[in-house]
């Protein structure tokens, strides 16, 4: 099981390098990192801290939009073309099928991050002189973040259209990035409300405590305990949402 569960993911790697859509989002995370030379020429703040907030900013947009395009297509793509049908055929089953996309989904992921990271390190660098190895970890936790993202992605793309997943995955980046203010709507008079926001805060993941700034701005620094409990957060929600995927998948019927 495992041997089949390493060649899909290995499959499913060749396939994303392949797509169009994530070589874009390549170019198009280069292209804005480079951006940040011109907006440092035009601002008044200092060159360097340009630079990397806005070369911050294009990993993040990039990353973000890869993770729900490719997240939303993973299973959508073959359960259409019928090639699953195909993969599914064999001594396979469909938690194994998902499991081995998703790890497939998150090794290009990793390396498309850690690439775009060791760009900006280098840009800042040849820009600035300023080598700033806490970039990278920056990166993995936006990494983390992103993988609980792909989780809710693949959930939603297992219940309905790949638009409506998208919809759904831009939702949660959105209002996961809220969550801890939503406590000011619970003091409303207004009983949905009330329900409503609750039910995100408790469903939805706190994506703000990802933020690349907690350990990349000035005076910025976390404790190897919040490190790992951070790791923890997202595994747990990571499992949350596959499990629940590969139970619906597991019961869906191929049309």
């Amino acid at each position: 099981m495992t041997n089949r569960i390493f060649w899909i993911a290995a499959n499913t790697v060749v396939e994303l390098v392949r797509d169009r859509v994530m070589q874009g989002l390549a170019f198009v995370g280069v292209f804005l990192i480079l951006c940040g030379r011109l907006i440092a020429e035009m601002s008044v703040v200092e060159r360097a801290r340009m630079i990397t907030d806005v070369g911050a900013g294009a990993v993040f947009l990039t990353g973000v939009l890869a993770v729900l395009f490719a997240g939303t297509n993973l299973l959508d793509r073959e359960i259409r073309e019928r090639s699953a049908l195909c993969i599914l055929s064999k001594p396979v089953s469909r938690s194994a099928w998902l499991a081995g996309k998703v790890l497939g989904l998150a090794a290009v992921l990793c390396v498309l991050i850690m690439a775009l990271t060791a760009f900006l390190v280098f840009f800042l660098w040849a820009e600035t002189g300023i080598v700033a190895w806490k970039l990278f970890a920056g990166g993995v936790f936006l990494y983390l973040m992103l993988l609980i993202v792909m989780g809710y992605s693949v959930l939603f793309s297992t219940i309905t259209s790949q638009f409506m997943a998208l919809f759904f995955g831009f939702l949660v980046v959105i209002i996961g990035h809220m969550v801890d203010d939503l406590k000011i709507y619970w003091a409303s008079k207004a009983a949905g409300a009330q329900i409503v926001t609750k039910l995100f805060y408790f469903v939805l993941p706190d994506l703000k405590l990802f933020s690349a700034w907690r350990v990349t701005g000035e005076h910025s620094i976390i404790a190897p305990v919040e490190a790992l409990w951070l790791v923890l957060y997202c595994i747990a929600f990571l499992l949350i949402t596959l499990v629940l995927a590969s139970v619906i998948l597991e019961r869906k019927e191929f049309e």
